[in-house]
């Protein structure tokens, strides 16, 4: 082993040790992230409003059977859904929030000779959520109704 080497390897383990020995236990709200990341959540401290897009689309590649075993679809066969939500938060008060969601779905359908596109909306949701301790936004105080 190289000088380099070892003296590497040394650092390592004392920021490792220095990491274990020296760390204090961190307290957050365990939906610490905006609502704006993951979509419908909850707003942070400074937050009074968010709207946002979330968008998906999946490919069916075939057909499960009763034994488990996948079947692809044939050759020229293609079929996918694609699903967009608009979603929106707003902070009604301090300690009051209400979110609505409208998602859309579309399904598309093609073969070598005919072809269908077909879509409707989702099932539109809405919530409201009361905070417990508007002045402690740090703690998991956070209630849905």
């Amino acid at each position: 082993m190289s000088l380099g080497t070892a003296l590497r390897q040394s650092v390592a383990v004392a920021l490792l040790l220095a990491l274990l020995l020296l760390s204090r236990q961190a307290r957050a709200a365990a939906c610490c992230l905006s609502a704006t990341s993951f979509g419908v959540g909850r707003l942070l401290v400074w937050e009074d409003f968010a709207i946002g897009l979330s968008l998906g689309h999946a490919r069916v590649l075939g057909e499960w059977d009763a034994q488990g075993s996948l079947h692809l679809n044939p050759p020229g066969y293609s079929e996918g859904i694609t699903r967009a939500q608009l979603w929106m938060i707003v902070r009604l008060h301090e300690r009051v929030q209400a979110q609505v969601w409208v998602p859309v779905l579309v399904n598309d359908r093609w073969s070598d000779d005919q072809h269908q596109i077909a879509g409707n909306m989702g099932d539109v949701g809405a919530r409201f959520a009361w905070n417990s301790c508007p002045s402690a936004p740090s703690r998991t105080c956070h209630r849905w109704l």
